[in-house]
């Protein structure tokens, strides 16, 4: 959960794999034993970082790119996060990017 924003992420770590899937809810549904968890993503996207800011979630990945780029979605969008429809924000280069 993040402060600024009013989303949850369910996150499951692969044991050593770097990529991870992601699962997203309502912070106000939380509480009500019937949360609705819906996936975001799964290791094949590539997400190895996330930071949550209102209704974005900014995701490192490296699907498509070796040395990662960082990508926004909106957590507004029913659909699970495609890569290909994301805004990229800081597209991939010579440089290795390590987080957000």
């Amino acid at each position: 959960m993040s402060p600024v924003s009013p989303f949850a992420l369910g996150v499951i770590q692969h044991g050593t794999q770097l990529e991870q899937t992601l699962y997203v809810a309502r912070l106000n549904t939380l509480r009500s034993g019937r949360t609705p968890w819906r996936k975001l993503a799964g290791p094949e996207r590539g997400i190895v970082s996330f930071d949550l800011r209102g209704e974005w979630i900014y995701i490192v990945t490296n699907e498509n790119a070796p040395r990662y780029r960082v990508l926004r979605w909106s957590l507004n969008d029913p659909r699970p996060f495609s890569p290909a429809d994301a805004e990229v924000v800081v597209a991939e280069s010579a440089r290795v990017i390590k987080g957000v």
